[in-house]
């Protein structure tokens, strides 16, 4: 994985992970590789499919909906 710097962390969680920190392009992969259900964290590999840089987005639980996706 390549070193990232704080803006670019920042202007990609603002963003909410739609582009590439790196090169901003949209063309990326990603696949759950971890959940640690006692910190509901989620980690998930991503790569850039143009410049090939790879990271690992970190998700929490933020909220949760009824079985009919209601709050």
């Amino acid at each position: 994985m390549g070193q990232i710097t704080r803006k670019q962390r920042d202007t990609y969680v603002r963003a909410g992970g739609n582009a590439c920190p790196y090169c901003g392009s949209r063309s990326m992969t990603s696949e759950i590789v971890q959940y640690d259900r006692l910190s509901g964290e989620i980690d998930i590999d991503v790569e850039c499919m143009k410049c090939k840089k790879q990271w690992i987005d970190i998700f929490t639980l933020s909220n949760i909906l009824d079985r009919h996706g209601r709050e």
